[in-house]
Formats: structure tokens, sequence, C-alpha cells
């Protein structure tokens, strides 16, 4: 990623549900990319398709945010739907929940409400030797 921003990532696997921000979750980062900005590395599979979620650490801020996709092979990447943003408002059980998934130094939502910005994406692998 590239930003100007303190960001958080999250890899959804089939879909994404606001309400339950641990089902389906593949794999977060926080600052591995360097610049307080994260860095994901999973092994994709083909024909699945996955969501891309970003927030930022900090509740209210807005930014530009640059994402880039790479790897071993030629990947097509489509645009499904991404209704931007989406405002998930957390239930205090599940405000407790996300309080204990940052004790690992990870959450979405830091208050009673947050926005999250969804990237809906399909890959598919071609050529892959």
């Amino acid at each position: 990623t590239d930003s100007s921003i303190d960001t958080y990532g999250y890899l959804y696997q089939k879909h994404f549900n606001a309400q339950s921000t641990l089902e389906n979750l593949v794999v977060y980062n926080d600052d591995a990319g360097g610049k307080l900005l994260f860095l994901l590395s999973y092994n994709i599979q083909s024909g699945i398709t996955y969501y891309l979620v970003t927030t930022t650490y900090f509740p209210l801020i807005t930014g530009l945010l640059t994402v880039v996709i790479s790897g071993p092979a030629e990947v097509n990447i489509t645009l499904i739907n991404a209704p931007l943003p989406i405002n998930s408002t957390a239930t205090p059980a599940s405000i407790r929940r996300l309080r204990r998934f940052r004790s690992n130094n990870q959450a979405i939502c830091l208050s009673n409400s947050c926005y999250l910005f969804v990237l809906k994406i399909l890959f598919l692998l071609e050529n892959i030797a």
C-alpha cells in the first residue's frame, strides 16, 4: 500500500460481514509495509472471491490509498461491486470481541461506529506453470 495515513488491511475469503468481522478473515496487518501502512501476504486460490477491507487507525480520517497486488503468476482482477463506505455499528458484545482481537495489535472498529472501505475482487489465475 501507499498512503500518508495510518492504515489497517484485512483480507476475507468468499464474503465480508461488517457485523461479524472475524468471520472468513484469512489475513490482516497493521504496519508491516512500513510508514504505518499494512502489507498482506497470502497465497490466493483461483476462482475464489476475496474482499480487501481497509480502515484507518484513528477514526474519521480519510485520504488516498493505493493498493498494489503482485504475485508469481498473471492475475486478472475484476471489480465486481464496491459500495463505499460501509457504516458498521457494532454491538457491545462485538466491541468486546474486537478489543480482545485488538490485544494482538489488530482491530477493525476502535469505537462504537467506524467506516470500513471494502473492495470486492475476484482473482482468476492464468498461465500458472
